[in-house]
């Protein structure tokens, strides 16, 4: 009875939940009255005021974007001049060998898209040059023993197709665009000039060129065709009464976002056009105002906004320096009406007041539900808490509301009951602590043996070998003539039988095998393993080099061998490196790290074999780790490039999306083929971070097309999903975060496997396929056909897509070579309800006869190589239909 009083005088002050509640609804509303009231008179208020914050952020933005851009572009002829240095300097050109130099001009021509002329002139005025002309034909250009200029046209493989015509008397030594850098003895840009067919303006980047001993050999120079800075400028225009031009400090236009001529004809001539002299109004008014506003043009050294009137009518301009390190002294001018900005802003008044009054009015019903759903659950909870601290443990809580409330209604119910068993629980932990001590006691004990053995083989560890081979070491450098081997074992297929019979087997094999190798060495040899499945030897003393090669032959032929384990055969081999003994080692883990180099170079050679160690190897090494540890700054320093290929689907003609692919653009070695970078980044981990930042970077990129271009909500952006990626626990938080954090539609991601990797864990797999496919993220098999991939497994995993290998498509020819085998992946596809993506299209042959076969969508350098983004947009805007459908 005493503690039912007791119970009665807690519960009853707790009923009055209502100040709580009413405290909730007062400040609610009282919040959103006050902020609504605000965002009204606020909108009101500086309706005009952010006409011009508006124009002026607008045109900073457009300003900074046509800085950035202008950047990147005039940025491509020093790329490719300092690349043609790079090359001369490290022997891959010789100076006296023009035609190589036109190979390399053709290469970059492939590359370089922007470029419009790459050319060398020597010393003693020979010349070669590549030239891209309007239709986008190549034409080498060369002096040869005539001392006249050769034009040969240029065949799809880089080679002189056809002879053209001939200039006599050419001096490329009488050129400006070797005279300007000759005379300013460094990287240097020649005058603007006008470029008749198509009519255009270009400008060319000239830079000195010297031999190691630092001697003047030559210009390399490339040209630029301004034309492609209009069409940006166009691109950009806010609006049609806006206009974005470039002048020079003499008022010359550079480019312009008018549709008019960069030049002018004078006496049958082209000349320079002044932007006084424009025949667009706003461009001519501009620029008079602009240069008696700032008394002239050079006096401009930073971003100017002003307004000024044209003929009663308010504008905004911004003009901007433009400026680099060769020379290059620019005016980027943006002009816009104040009439386009009057119309959105009275619109978005209205519609922020509307808005903002109905959501006051569900904001406060809703406000009024929730603080009663929110206080009624806390109130039972003060109660139940206020019971337990008078002693009363069992107290249980039952009430509805949030999955959060829910979990504490578990906890809190769980506590009372683990109040009451605490002191038993400290209790039995006093009793573990004395049995930890003794335990412990015994462990030291048994620490001093696995100290220097290994716990799985009871064989030396690489403690103990470290010590016997640091004494080896010592003795050699005692005496010369001692002699002594360490071989370097490492077995090739442990981990598939260790993840496809459990590590239980994988235990039992290893320790057979260390028995194996124990039986085929000497009594006074070392056999230790040094973890997982690594081994090591040391032969000691041995008379000559042979006797270290008969112990790893006969351990590559041994090993090869099948092992009987709980009766079941398993097939193994073992690679092995050797390193041999000489004075020049000075500590033991020089001597390991070779014979772990020289077993390395033996998997690479295809395994099941041995090597032994010499310099070239080490050297080898040290580059590898070198161009890893570039790879990791690379990919912090996020220095890396994506490029897109197009997919077309060639039903229709029509652009259906691109492939994400990784590129490395590396500051010394140029780009990095990603037949190099990506194992590397596989087997350091480093493809992780790296397939994160591409999934992000494709993602974004594809989000901005899909604001710029209506034609991209039909796109796809493939990228490629490694097995390291799929195995990592946060894969689909990081796809998650990449379509959240870039708006991008889930349909419109594809992620591309390999066929090699369903052979891994089918269980596991499966299950983050799925998840991913509930997400709507469509999946591809990609390389098909090359894997040797059970069909079952297509039916197992739910793909959308299955891109057959371009190994298939290559090789198809007059005779039908792999066709059959082509029409089988592709009635396949269509069986299983799936897309088929044919790779490596490179002729017309093979897109007629995959149209034949109505596979869907095709890829390959017939439609394009991969383009960076830049090219990527122009590549969206300039082929609506990539081929034409009969």
């Amino acid at each position: 009875m005493e503690q039912l009083s007791r119970w009665k005088k807690i519960r009853f002050p707790l009923h009055r939940a209502l100040p709580l509640r009413f405290t909730l609804i007062v400040l609610f509303v009282l919040q959103l009255l006050v902020s609504v009231g605000l965002v009204g008179y606020l909108s009101l208020r500086n309706g005009e005021e952010a006409i011009e914050d508006l124009a002026n952020q607008l045109m900073s933005e457009t300003g900074d974007r046509i800085s950035e851009r202008l950047n990147i572009y005039l940025l491509t002829p020093h790329q490719v001049n300092q690349l043609n240095e790079d090359a001369l300097d490290m022997g891959q050109l010789q100076l006296n060998d023009l035609q190589s130099m036109e190979r390399h001009f053709w290469r970059q021509s492939q590359v370089f898209k922007l470029i419009s002329y790459i050319q060398f002139g020597n010393l003693q005025g020979e010349f070669v040059g590549l030239a891209v002309n309007d239709d986008g034909t190549l034409t080498y250009q060369v002096t040869e023993e005539t001392g006249a200029l050769q034009t040969y046209s240029i065949d799809t493989k880089g080679d002189r197709k056809q002879y053209l015509k001939i200039s006599p008397n050419f001096d490329a030594r009488q050129r400006p665009w070797y005279i300007v850098p000759q005379q300013a003895d460094k990287p240097a840009w020649t005058e603007i000039y006008p470029w008749v067919s198509p009519p255009t303006l270009a400008i060319t980047l000239g830079q000195p060129y010297y031999d190691a001993q630092g001697k003047f050999q030559g210009i390399l120079a490339t040209d630029l065709s301004l034309a492609q800075i209009s069409d940006f400028l166009k691109e950009l225009s806010l609006c049609d009464s806006s206009r974005t031009f470039i002048l020079e400090r003499s008022g010359d236009i550079v480019a312009t976002s008018s549709n008019e001529l960069p030049f002018v004809w004078r006496n049958h001539k082209p000349g320079r056009l002044m932007a006084t002299h424009s025949e667009d109004g706003v461009v001519q008014a501009t620029a008079a105002y602009l240069a008696k506003q700032a008394g002239g043009l050079q006096q401009i050294n930073a971003r100017r906004q002003i307004q000024f009137s044209i003929k009663g009518q308010r504008y905004f301009l911004q003009v901007t320096p433009l400026q680099d390190q060769h020379g290059l002294d620019w005016l980027s001018v943006l002009v816009i009406p104040e009439s386009s900005f009057m119309a959105q802003i009275d619109a978005n008044t209205r519609t922020t007041l509307l808005l903002c009054f109905l959501a006051l009015g569900c904001a406060i019903y809703l406000g009024v539900c929730t603080a009663s759903w929110i206080a009624r659950p806390i109130l039972r909870f003060s109660q139940a808490s206020q019971a337990i601290s008078s002693g009363q443990f069992d107290q249980t809580v039952a009430v509805k509301g949030f999955k959060e409330i829910g979990v504490l209604q578990q906890s809190f119910n769980r506590m009372a009951e683990k109040l009451q068993a605490t002191f038993s629980d400290l209790e039995a932990a006093n009793l573990a602590l004395t049995k930890e001590v003794a335990e412990r006691q015994r462990a030291e004990e048994q620490f001093k043996h696995l100290a220097l053995h290994d716990p799985l083989t009871g064989f030396p560890n690489r403690a103990f070998f470290m010590e016997q081979l640091e004494r080896a070491v010592k003795q050699t450098q005692r005496h010369s003539q001692y002699l002594f081997a360490v071989l370097f074992i490492d077995l090739d297929r442990f981990k598939i039988v260790n993840d496809s019979l459990g590590h239980e087997v994988g235990d039992q094999l290893l320790g057979a095998i260390a028995h194996q190798l124990h039986s085929l060495v000497r009594a006074t040899d070392i056999v230790a393993r040094l973890g997982g499945d690594e081994f090591v030897i040391l032969l000691e003393p041995i008379e000559e080099v042979n006797d270290a090669v008969r112990v790893a032959d006969r351990i590559v032929q041994e090993l090869s061998a099948p092992i009987d384990l709980s009766n079941r055969q398993v097939f193994i081999s073992a690679s092995v490196g050797i390193a041999l003994s000489s004075p020049d080692y000075s500590q033991a883990t020089d001597i390991l790290r070779d014979a772990d180099i020289a077993m390395y170079r033996a998997k690479n050679r295809g395994k099941a074999c041995f090597e032994i160690f010499n310099e070239r190897m080490y050297t080898q090494a040290l580059d590898r780790l070198q161009l890893e540890n570039d790879l990791r700054q690379a990919i912090a320093n996020q220095q890396l490039q994506v490029f897109y290929q197009p997919i077309v689907n060639i039903q229709t003609g029509k652009l259906s999306g691109f492939e994400a692919l990784g590129r490395w653009p590396h500051p010394q070695r140029g780009f990095i083929p990603p037949t190099e970078f990506i194992p590397i980044a596989e087997e350091t981990g480093l493809i992780i971070p790296l397939g994160e930042w591409i999934l992000q970077s494709a993602c974004q990129q594809m989000a901005t097309w899909l604001q710029t271009y209506p034609s991209a909500v039909k796109y796809t952006i493939s990228v490629n999903m490694s097995i390291k990626q799929l195995k990592d626990p946060n894969l689909l938080t990081k796809v998650d975060r990449a379509l959240e954090q870039s708006g991008l539609n889930r349909h419109q991601l594809s992620l591309e496997l390999t066929e090699s990797i369903l052979m891994e864990n089918v269980i596991e797999l499966k299950v983050i396929l799925n998840q991913l496919k509930e997400r709507g993220i469509q999946l591809s098999i990609d390389d098909f056909g090359t894997g040797y991939s059970s069909l079952s497994y297509l039916h197992l995993f739910p793909f959308n897509t299955i891109k057959i290998d371009q190994s298939f498509i290559t090789r198809i020819g007059a005779q039908g070579e792999n066709q059959e085998i082509i029409e089988t992946i592709i009635n396949l596809a269509s069986q299983l309800n799936m897309d088929a993506i044919s790779e490596g299209v490179e002729s017309k042959q093979q897109l007629n006869y995959l149209k034949k076969l109505l596979c869907q969508k095709a890829q390959g350098n017939y439609f394009s190589q991969p383009l960076s983004s830049d090219a990527a947009e122009v590549f969206i805007l300039n082929n609506p239909q990539l081929i034409q459908v009969h």
